[in-house]
């Protein structure tokens, strides 16, 4: 690590500090870099269960923001994988729920539109031969009334997202997510943090209003976001 002061490891928690000491022991990273990976694991699995309560009634999010420099070979990405194992288990099992509850969702949405279709036949048929179809349109409103509903999409880890995608996600049913990674120049080199204001505003917990032309407006209210950013320094260019 850039810094070389010893990390003040003996402040955090016993359960904490033993931790980052059992991560050093089988990575023989840094200590600093280590510490700052926990306290990035921590606020990602923590920020939507707790609130930090301040002094005057100020309530506000548990998330962080870290970036960590670091060179190469100090083992950013293995202290990482250690860290984050639970968490990536937990993305990928979601995944594969989402997959198939996707799955199933789409047979029934199938079979929905042909009973619809169906019905919607039926009364313009009946309409053009001058015939009631006041059955056949309770039967349709009926029906509209149990249309299946689209699964959720859990996801709690992004690395390389648009804010418009980011927006779009924490507009949605789950709205706890961080922007981690341990090789964070993707994330500079790309897009996800091209709107700085609104990541600051998702720190702050504040709501934000997504309007968009062709959509009703949106409202993201109590998000959370926590961004922890591992990056090497830029090398000095020789003139």
């Amino acid at each position: 690590m850039l810094c070389m002061r010893p990390f003040p490891v003996h402040v955090f928690p016993a359960i904490i500090r033993n931790a980052i000491h059992e991560v050093e022991q089988h990575t023989q990273a840094p200590l600093s870099l280590i510490a700052a990976s926990v306290l990035g694991t921590i606020s990602l699995a923590s920020q939507n269960s707790i609130d930090v309560c301040r002094l005057n009634n100020l309530r506000s999010p548990a998330s962080l923001f870290l970036m960590t420099l670091a060179e190469s070979g100090e083992r950013k990405s293995t202290v990482d994988k250690l860290l984050m194992k639970p968490l990536y288990r937990l993305e990928e099992g979601l995944f594969e729920t989402y997959n198939h509850e996707l799955t199933n969702w789409q047979n029934e949405k199938i079979a929905f539109n042909t009973e619809k279709k169906a019905l919607m036949s039926k009364i313009k048929s009946d309409i053009r031969l001058n015939k009631d179809h006041s059955i056949t349109n309770e039967r349709l409103k009926a029906l509209l009334s149990t249309s299946p509903e689209a699964p959720i999409r859990y996801k709690q880890i992004f690395n390389d997202a648009t804010p418009a995608a980011l927006k779009e996600y924490l507009c949605g049913s789950w709205r706890s997510i961080g922007i981690m990674s341990d090789e964070a120049g993707t994330i500079f080199n790309g897009y996800t943090l091209n709107e700085l204001p609104f990541i600051n505003k998702m720190w702050d917990g504040a709501t934000f209003s997504v309007e968009r032309k062709s959509e009703p407006e949106k409202l993201i209210k109590d998000a959370r976001i926590t961004l922890a950013l591992m990056v090497q320094p830029e090398s000095p260019r020789i003139i």
